[in-house]
């Protein structure tokens, strides 16, 4: 069996072309009409896209992301549209500020990763090995066929220090490609930073930035790039006027402090007064008094994922955690039962019913035959010969 450092400098085939929703942008199932993310006639559409060569985001998987958490003062999920790195989390539905764990982040991540690795309809993922073949085994190989996303959650709590934090993340992943407001694959490009790398997305209205937090790298360092409203670093954020016993909550431009009116679920406005483009963040609309709204947002990943590698060393059930979906419960049963049975590379064949024997077959059945055939020759030939 090749060692781990063999599989890494092996060479892999380029990945094959993505067909995604024109809607979201997440992928589009062959075997599925409709997008099960935002509800897209896929047959009207979808896009096929070929793969990016050369640059800085050559051969990168792009994933969506909706992730939620669960608030320990309402019970009620509420949404977390970006990479909570600070170890709080606001509640959208209460308003509660609470501990987060950021530790989540890395179990989370490596689900994301495979996602986008792992996925089909090429059961093999989208680079394959040049040797070994993964395609009994791939969990994720019904994404892209049946199968849109894939859900990961986690539960329990940690101590750290004093403060007790639940483990409540759960994130749904979609393979698939940025896209901008007309339905159209963003023109994207990758810029290293000392801070955190950027991820500079381009349409044909606007130039977006957005910065991918170092920290995010040291929990997957596989990481390459972030799409979300909070990880924009073009765009200051907005001033918040706290509410007073006479006045509400109103927020103020970071330019020229003018008061700024945003309408209903709008995290980019801009000033009228000076023109100054500015982004709301995330626990701003709570201030407002402004409903959640769960949102999509992107990770970008390069090269094989963690449970890829140990899928081609032959080590599948190393310490993942168990499936989350009745689809991965399936495909996980019937890996454990291939790997019981024998080697983990081998070509799939049908499996014959171990009953069916081929000479019962020829003697329950064949030889009564002949028998009454011959039976009834011999005595339409005794009968003939009588009536002549």
């Amino acid at each position: 069996m090749p060692s781990t450092s063999e599989l890494e400098s092996s060479s892999r085939a380029p990945p094959s072309t993505l067909r995604v929703c024109g809607g979201c942008g997440s992928i589009a199932p062959t075997r599925r009409r409709e997008c099960q993310v935002c509800d897209a006639a896929l047959d009207r559409y979808a896009h096929e896209l070929r793969p990016e060569r050369g640059g800085e985001l050559d051969d990168v998987y792009w994933v969506a992301i909706r992730s939620e958490f669960q608030c320990r003062a309402c019970g009620k999920l509420s949404p977390i549209n970006h990479l909570e790195l600070e170890g709080e989390a606001t509640c959208l539905h209460c308003a509660t500020n609470q501990a987060f764990d950021v530790g989540q982040w890395r179990e989370a991540l490596a689900h994301a990763h495979a996602v986008g690795d792992l996925s089909g309809p090429d059961p093999e993922g989208r680079r394959a090995h040049a040797l070994l073949s993964i395609a009994r085994i791939n969990p994720m190989r019904e994404l892209g066929v049946s199968e849109t996303f894939s859900e990961h959650s986690q539960g329990g709590v940690s101590v750290e220090g004093a403060v007790t934090v639940t483990r409540s993340l759960r994130i749904r992943v979609s393979p698939g490609r940025p896209l901008d407001e007309r339905g159209r694959p963003l023109a994207l490009r990758r810029r290293p930073d000392a801070r955190g790398d950027v991820i500079i997305a381009s349409s044909t209205s606007e130039q977006a930035e957005y910065a991918l937090p170092h920290q995010a790298q040291q929990l997957a360092p596989g990481l390459r790039g972030v799409i979300a409203v909070d990880h924009r670093r073009d765009r200051p954020p907005v001033r918040v006027q706290l509410a007073s016993s006479e006045t509400p909550a109103a927020l103020r431009c970071p330019s020229c402090g003018a008061p700024l009116d945003p309408p209903e679920g709008a995290r980019i406005i801009s000033c009228r007064y000076c023109s100054t483009t500015a982004r709301i963040p995330e626990r701003t609309l709570v201030q407002l008094g402004q409903r959640p709204r769960l949102e999509l947002w992107w990770l970008a990943f390069r090269g094989p994922s963690p449970l890829r590698l140990r899928l081609e060393a032959g080590d599948a059930a190393a310490d993942e955690p168990a499936p989350q979906t009745e689809l991965a419960r399936l495909l996980g049963a019937r890996a454990d039962k291939d790997e019981d049975a024998g080697s983990r590379f081998q070509v799939e064949r049908p499996e014959l019913d171990a009953r069916f024997d081929p000479r019962r077959f020829v003697v329950g059945l064949v030889v009564p035959i002949v028998v009454l055939l011959a039976a009834g020759w011999l005595w339409f030939a005794d009968a003939a010969s009588r009536w002549w």
